[in-house]
């Protein structure tokens, strides 16, 4: 995983049955503490990557500075693929050049810490290699099995495979399988362990050539057992497999099952969205698992739930319920009965929890789609959708039934062309006061920046407004500290469908 990432805590894209269609939210927020700055203003760059059928772009920390590189894959239509290093420096990004070819059999890319220092990883079906993007040339780390099929053509996708899974400041291989997760923690002279394989079969799906589609199963990383190291856990039929950590960094291999006390029937938002795409919705009920975390800092795992009540296609009420996390005799549990239950109509896509006003204590951002009928034969007249922002602050462990805060942002879309709008949605501190910010897209060529107040308020009514051209596909925006001065900057990629492309770069000054 990007290791911007360690000063950045990023969470995007709302994940729905219906995700193609209303694809909602970047959400970003920034937990580094610099000094008091509210001037926001930002150095802009544009980077011309010409008429390439896809490209990939990563920001790592390549040089001995506080300024991310960008490296940038480009696949043409032939399938001819590149890379290359595009520097930061003082001025801003410089073009890219030409780039060193890269192997054909890659699948999978990925940036995060080896050896103390960022690095590029590529992923084929049977190894993990370390990635030079100045040379292209590829040094293997180890061999993995992974579910992911073959080189796509046209396409190097960012899968986020190298991640610190135990806590212990060293990137690890995390590969999903088609028997669960297989591991192979990251040493200190740069070697990984065999792998620990962790049973957890994937989800599969048939897709529409009736070839089988296979999802991993969401993974949750908290303290399960009390010990004070994080471990994995995975929901399989109505019940927690915990795989424990023990001392050496590495997993058991047999898990602890744990009855949550209530029925689920997913593990995950994307479990429940690829499921509901097939079941009757006339009259159902389901519950997923969303969250396993400490969600009110009393150093216990909590459990997030959502429930998706459904009487027909146009009438869905969708709730989240926590259930508190207790010590019993030594053990952890959960309360029989959720301790807050947020409702509304139509539908609530992902919760992204952020803490708005630093009192340790996770604040919620929901998103709502009012999906009626009345509201969606609107919607078809007038060419948009209306998607609320609901803001939750928590209070002594507990949600307040109603938002605290409530903002409307609009997707709108065109029948005859195909063509969509999404509004990017980012929280992060824009000026480097170690408060929040809500960044809201207005337009193509908006930026409206609402400054966190850091009360029950949460943000200012007026923005600052941001000239500057953005793509209208939330998922083509990212957010991360780019020069490591404690203010959020944008990545924006800019891919049309015919003609060049091209990277637009907003660097705090």
């Amino acid at each position: 995983m990007n290791k911007l990432t360690n000063a950045v805590r990023s969470a995007s894209t709302a994940v729905s049955s219906s995700r193609r269609l209303i694809a909602l939210l970047v959400v970003v927020a920034v937990t580094l503490c610099s000094p008091l700055s509210f001037a926001v203003t930002y150095q802009t760059s544009t980077i011309e990557t010409g008429e390439v059928g896809q490209q990939t772009v990563l920001a790592a920390f390549l040089s001995a500075t506080d300024l991310a590189d960008l490296v940038l894959i480009r696949i043409e239509k032939t399938g001819r693929r590149t890379v290359s290093v595009v520097p930061q420096r003082a001025g801003g990004y410089a073009a890219p050049g030409p780039g060193q070819e890269l192997d054909t059999d890659l699948v999978a890319i990925d940036v995060g810490h080896y050896q103390g220092r960022d690095a590029i990883l590529g992923f084929t079906q049977s190894a993990a290699f370390l990635l030079d993007p100045y040379t292209g040339k590829k040094t293997k780390l180890a061999d993995i099995s992974t579910l992911y099929g073959s080189a796509i053509k046209d396409a190097l996708p960012h899968i986020d495979l190298f991640t610190d899974i135990n806590s212990d400041g060293m990137d690890d291989l995390v590969i999903p399988g088609f028997d669960g997760f297989q591991i192979h923690t990251q040493r200190a002279d740069g070697s990984f362990s065999a792998p620990i394989n962790l049973r957890a079969p994937p989800i599969v799906e048939l897709s529409f050539n009736d070839y089988p589609w296979y999802q991993p199963r969401q993974k949750y990383i908290d303290d399960m057992t009390l010990d004070g190291r994080n471990d994995v856990s995975v929901l399989i039929d109505n019940q927690l497999h915990v795989f424990p950590q023990v001392d050496n960094g590495l997993f058991l291999t047999v898990p602890i099952r744990v009855d949550t006390g209530i029925d689920l029937d997913f593990g995950g938002m994307e479990e429940l969205s690829v499921s509901m795409r097939d079941m009757d919705q006339s009259d159902s009920l389901s519950r997923a698992l969303i969250k396993l975390q400490d969600l009110d800092g009393d150093g216990l795992t909590d459990m997030l739930v959502i429930s998706v009540k459904s009487k027909g296609v146009f009438r869905k009420q969708t709730s989240y319920q926590l259930y508190r996390g207790i010590e019993v005799n030594g053990k952890l549990e959960f309360t029989r009965e959720p301790v807050t239950t947020i409702e509304s109509k139509g539908y609530q896509f992902e919760i992204e929890g952020l803490d708005f006003n630093n009192d340790n204590q996770t604040d919620m951002l929901i998103s709502a789609v009012d999906i009626g009928l009345g509201k969606v034969l609107g919607a078809l007249v007038t060419g948009a959708v209306s998607i609320d922002l609901n803001f939750y602050q928590m209070r002594k462990g507990l949600y307040s039934a109603k938002p605290d805060l409530k903002r409307e942002i609009k997707a709108t879309f065109d029948l005859r062309s195909g063509d969509f709008f999404f509004p990017s949605v980012l929280i992060a501190d824009a000026d480097g006061d170690g408060i929040d910010d809500l960044l809201v897209q207005e337009g193509e060529d908006q930026l409206n920046i609402f400054l966190g107040s850091g009360d029950a308020s949460l943000f200012s009514k007026s923005p600052t407004v941001i000239d500057v051209h953005m793509p209208s596909d939330p998922e083509l925006v990212v957010a991360a500290d780019l020069n490591r001065d404690g203010k959020v900057d944008l990545m924006m990629r800019h891919e049309p469908s015919t003609g060049p492309k091209k990277i637009v770069l907003l660097v705090s000054e």
